[in-house]
């Protein structure tokens, strides 16, 4: 007898366990990530709309009084530019959190074309 699949997520890999007659199989796949937000962090201007609209991407950093893009990292060829990717599912989070943004310093990009996603 086969059951669901259960998935569990870890970083960039799903975790799949499922049950087969009685045994467990496990087995990981890799998920890309299909967008890039980017943002420019030396412009912030400290409004910390985004972390009011995505808090689980966006928090305050009390050092230097802006917003701190959670798993991302600095850009090594361009300072105070953040990198982070991810996936479809936290697309609308990303956007909206980038539409709010008064000095609209945070950029989403499709991974896979280039295209600029925000703003247009």
């Amino acid at each position: 007898m086969v059951h669901q699949p259960e998935f569990v997520f870890t970083s960039k890999i799903l975790r799949k366990r499922m049950k087969l007659n009685g045994c467990l199989i496990m087995g990981d796949i890799y998920i890309e990530k299909k967008y890039r937000v980017v943002y420019y962090k030396d412009k912030c201007i400290s409004a910390f709309t985004c972390v009011a609209f995505y808090p689980e991407r966006w928090v305050i950093n009390n050092n230097d009084n802006k917003a701190d893009l959670v798993g991302g990292w600095e850009d090594p060829q361009r300072p105070g530019v953040w990198i982070f990717d991810f996936n479809h599912d936290e697309l609308e989070q990303f956007k909206q959190s980038a539409m709010v943004c008064p000095v609209q310093i945070i950029e989403i990009y499709n991974k896979e074309t280039g295209e600029r996603i925000f703003p247009m």
